[in-house]
């Protein structure tokens, strides 16, 4: 199975692609404000590298979120777009799981949200048992008494490639929507929150 995967929700754009086992990735520097400008050209670096063009891919996956609200619209963006001119499917990810994915146990999973909040979810024995998704004051979690990880500001490419492998052998296939935890700073803004 031929996969794409692209991760755009963090200060980083990972970009990365599987051809018969074999795993190539990019990583960008922190790349401000400019995923938008470095996410085809790093699938095109990859795809040549790999000696691929993007009707080589089979199924195309990205992270929705929690993580920065215009990089989830831009990594969704880009995959739909592939998707529509490829026929191929895809798998939408949860930035959570990928921080989850290979521990077990009972466990959360958060990431800074900024002003003593955080994104969280439990997770009970693998990164496919989640529940109590949501936004959370850091307090919360660190009272809760079960055990707490901090997701990595850049997410681990392999981890996002073997997600990707294991929802489409089981069919977990999706439509793209955004997984918007809270409101943006700006509607907070307007509602004088």
């Amino acid at each position: 199975m031929n996969v794409l995967t692209i991760d755009v929700t963090g200060p980083n754009l990972i970009v990365a692609v599987c051809k018969n086992n074999q795993i190539e990735y990019e990583i960008s520097e922190e790349a401000g404000k400019k995923h938008n400008a470095l996410v085809i050209p790093f699938v095109e670096k990859i795809l040549t590298k790999l000696n691929m063009t993007i009707q080589d891919i089979d199924v195309f996956s990205c992270v929705v979120g929690p993580g920065s609200f215009t990089g989830i619209r831009i990594g969704i963006a880009t995959i739909k777009a592939f998707c529509f001119a490829t026929k191929k499917p895809c798998v939408s990810i949860n930035s959570l799981e990928e921080a989850a994915y290979g521990k077990d146990g009972e466990f959360y999973i958060t990431l800074d949200a900024l002003h003593g909040n955080c994104y969280g979810a439990k997770f009970t024995n693998s990164w496919e048992q989640m529940s109590d998704l949501g936004c959370y004051p850091y307090d919360k979690v660190k009272t809760s008494g079960i055990i707490s990880y901090e997701k990595a500001k850049i997410s681990n490419p392999i981890n996002l490639i073997n997600i990707t492998i294991e929802k489409a052998n089981k069919g977990q296939f999706s439509v793209l929507e955004p997984l918007y935890l809270r409101k943006s700073q700006a509607e907070r803004d307007l509602d004088g929150e």
